[in-house]
Formats: C-alpha cells, structure tokens, sequence
C-alpha cells in the first residue's frame, strides 16, 4: 500500500470515489482504497482534505472553471462525511 496514490473524484451519489494514479497492483490499490475510505471518518483527515480541496477550487476557479466545479462538489462531500464524523 506505501507509495500508492489515489485521486478523490465526486461520485453521482455526492459521495467521493477513489482512483489509483498510474499502475499499481490491484491489491495495493485495494488496501490503498480501504485506508482511505477508513480515514473518512476521522474529523481531522476531512478538516485537512477540506482545506486542501477549497484552496484548489479558489485557485482554479478563474483558469479552468469545469474543473473547479468537480472539486466544488469533492467539498460538498467531504463537508458531509465531516458532519456525519462521530
């Protein structure tokens, strides 16, 4: 799983998906996923995950706008899991 990097897509359902970036093992990937999805409900990860993602959006809002809009909808995810974060 070390070394395997993942990009955080907005699903269909508002939720996140991840995706594996260049070749990697289907098992790596898989454990990779499974750690992420598990760092989902930790309220500080997601604290992170936002800011990261809202200072994205700002900066790719004047030079590409479609891809700010799917990280808008990355931050409307995360602020979900973060409100259903125990």
């Amino acid at each position: 799983m070390e070394g395997v990097e993942l990009m955080v897509r907005p699903d269909h359902k508002g939720g996140i998906v991840f995706k594996p970036i260049g070749l990697v093992a289907k098992k790596e990937v898989e454990e990779a996923i499974k750690y992420a999805h598990k760092l989902l409900r930790d309220k500080e990860f997601i604290e992170k995950l936002l800011e990261i993602s809202i200072k994205g959006r700002d900066y790719l809002k004047p030079i590409n706008p479609a891809k700010s809009g799917e990280v808008h909808f990355i931050i409307k995810a995360l602020e979900k899991f973060y409100r259903t974060c125990p």
